[in-house]
């Protein structure tokens, strides 16, 4: 049998084909709007570029947030060496060179996690070297902006620290508040649970709360297991009424 010739299509077939007529609607389209496309175009590439800078500058300001952090942690540890081998001028001057370094990295940094840490090591160093003022001050506003549970109890536990060196009567109260809030939140057989309740003994000790503080410090010693001759004296003290 001969194969059948394929007739050729009209045009006035052409134009009843759908997929053909909406394939001249598209080139109609393109030809008639040419320049907004040009210009969506350029936009879009822009964007994209845009986008590709924000997020590689982003990445770098956390790395230099990172450095800084970890080489003001480098220095805080050679203040405690220096410290360990009597040389207390040496060991002060890196505290305040961390303390220095930390706060800057903090202040140019502080919606970003390495820079919370920071404002927690610049808070270690502020204590040590009596800046009770400026730790408060800091650790507030760190605390004000809502920080992840982690970043958020160490804030507490060093503002009662700064807190309950300044010690006025309200300062005391506000520093067994954030204290508690650790322990209320931080896991039950953590350190830094731990901390928190050392930190409440201490306070309850001032208050001349006796009971409590012993209470305090025997379910802290319970979690870090702490046998030191200080810390068994302390609680022998409170228990047997020795204050």
């Amino acid at each position: 049998m001969a194969n059948k010739t394929r007739r050729r299509l009209t045009k006035t077939e052409l134009k009843k084909d759908p997929i053909a007529e909406n394939l001249m609607k598209g080139m109609d389209f393109l030809q008639s709007h040419l320049k907004e496309l040009i210009g969506l175009g350029i936009i879009i590439v822009v964007g994209i570029i845009v986008v590709q800078m924000v997020v590689g500058s982003s990445r770098k300001a956390e790395n230099e947030a990172m450095a800084g952090y970890i080489t003001a942690d480098i220095l805080f540890a050679q203040a405690e060496q220096y410290s360990a081998a009597n040389q207390p001028e040496t060991s002060v001057q890196a505290l305040q060179a961390c303390y220095t370094l930390a706060t800057e990295v903090y202040s140019q940094n502080s919606n970003r996690s390495w820079g919370r840490r920071a404002a927690i090591l610049s808070a270690k160093a502020g204590i040590i070297l009596g800046l009770d003022e400026q730790v408060i001050t800091t650790l507030q506003d760190l605390l004000s902006t809502g920080p992840d549970p982690e970043i958020a109890n160490g804030a507490r536990i060093h503002l009662a620290i700064a807190l309950e060196n300044r010690g006025g009567i309200e300062d005391l109260r506000n520093a067994a508040l954030h204290l508690q809030e650790v322990v209320d939140q931080a896991p039950a057989e953590s350190m830094i649970a731990a901390e928190a309740m050392a930190g409440l003994a201490r306070i309850a000790y001032r208050r001349e709360e006796y009971e409590e503080a012993a209470d305090w410090l025997a379910r802290s010693l319970a979690i870090t297991g702490d046998t030191t001759d200080f810390a068994s004296y302390q609680l022998a003290r409170l228990e047997f009424g020795h204050y």
